[in-house]
């Protein structure tokens, strides 16, 4: 008769805890222009592409890679302008993203997560964005988590205190802090949604991050028991920041505080998807100079099946691109909608969102026969696994699950 087994719980992980020694001075941040930004980026690709392969098996970014990227300024995108900050546009991002996400799909996708969600905290009382921002380092990297079941939130004197587990925490290996939603049961209706900002190094990072692909973001979960959250960093209703309507919408000036959460977080995580995919026929071709058809002698690159695959993804590629380009366009202008008007257009947006990332080619340029299993040419499949599984996080209405 067959036993049943009781597995053992993950194991945890240590976390890459920051030196702190590769911020930006004040004088320094001055000088930081989303041009000035885009040339750091670029020099920075080689770098990303060196150690691509490395964060694969390391399952999470390198810690010299991480550093330099702290280094460039690109986590301070979207920090308000008060705490040094760029609040940089969408066009901005992307084109500061995009030479990250062709180096390194995992990379990319973890710095452009974390840098995206400090404009969460952006939304939290001033003076919690004075105590972070206004400290000694100017920037906060936080990644905001998906809740793994309901939460158990008591309320205590000053605050509460959470148990909870969140699942796909990328960015959680060198993170400062964390925003996290808790879905509070209630004793009637549905759960009450908190949004919470503790301390990184107050969770306990479970061993979970095995995938297929971007397994460089080391996105593992995470626990908190009975961990105690000062009322000042808890969001009793965060809903506001979901169609854009948050306290940072009244802050600041700059659109980006006033666009609504799903076009924001969609607009800005398709440009991983279409690095990664750049750099997969990129390789591709690489691997085809040179290449024979078996048997025939006849030069791969001259072949006609393979040329039309070729012509095919490149095709898509310059549709996704041209879609993902409009969709930053069309996100910054939903910011001036109001309720209930702005309902219709974010979903048309998002069924707009679905043609822009199904327009990325997933490896249709693949290639390479019999010689793509051998470990020196895994190479390409980082960025081909990359490119399907960044994917994967496109959106899907109501089943909106990032599915690795």
């Amino acid at each position: 008769m067959a036993t049943a087994t009781i597995l053992d719980e993950p194991r945890t992980v240590d976390r890459m805890i920051p030196s702190g020694d590769d911020f930006l001075t004040a004088n320094e941040l001055r000088q930081l222009t989303s041009e000035e930004l885009m040339r750091r980026t670029a020099k920075l690709a080689p770098l990303l592409a060196a150690h691509a392969a490395e964060a694969e098996q390391l399952r999470r970014p390198v810690n010299e890679v991480w550093s330099a990227l702290r280094r460039s300024g690109y986590f301070y995108q979207f920090v308000p302008k008060r705490f040094g900050g760029m609040a940089t546009d969408l066009q901005g991002f992307f084109e500061a993203t995009l030479p990250l996400a062709e180096a390194c799909a995992s990379t990319a996708w973890t710095a452009s997560f974390c840098a995206t969600h400090n404009r969460s905290l952006a939304n939290f009382p001033v003076d919690v964005q004075e105590e972070i921002w206004g400290d000694r380092f100017p920037y906060i990297i936080a990644p905001q988590l998906s809740p793994k079941g309901p939460a158990s939130v008591e309320e205590a004197e000053g605050g509460v205190l959470v148990t909870a587990t969140w699942d796909w925490a990328t960015g959680i290996m060198h993170a400062d802090w964390i925003t996290a939603i808790a879905m509070v049961p209630q004793p009637e209706g549905p759960p009450k949604m908190l949004m919470l900002l503790f301390p990184a190094a107050e969770a306990q990072v479970l061993d979970t991050w095995y995938v297929d692909g971007m397994a460089g973001t080391g996105s593992h979960e995470i626990r908190v028991k009975r961990l105690f959250v000062p009322e000042r960093f808890v969001l009793r209703d965060p809903s506001g920041i979901i169609v854009g309507k948050g306290l940072a919408s009244t802050l600041y000036p700059e659109a980006v505080y006033r666009m609504p959460w799903i076009p924001f977080s969609s607009a800005t995580s398709s440009v991983v998807a279409l690095g990664a995919a750049r750099r997969a026929k990129a390789i591709f071709l690489e691997r085809l100079s040179g290449r024979t058809q078996f048997g025939t002698g006849v030069k791969l690159s001259e072949n006609a099946g393979v040329q039309i695959r070729l012509a095919e993804a490149d095709l898509m590629l310059s549709t996704a691109e041209t879609l993902m380009r409009e969709g930053l366009r069309v996100a910054e202008t939903l910011s001036e909608l109001e309720m209930p008007e702005q309902v219709p257009a974010r979903v048309a947006f998002r069924a707009k969102a679905g043609l822009r990332y199904r327009s990325v080619p997933e490896g249709r340029a693949s290639s390479g026969g019999r010689s793509r299993v051998k470990r020196s040419q895994a190479r390409s499949a980082v960025w081909t696994r990359g490119a399907r599984c960044a994917n994967a996080f496109k959106p899907r209405g109501k089943r909106n699950r990032r599915g690795v």
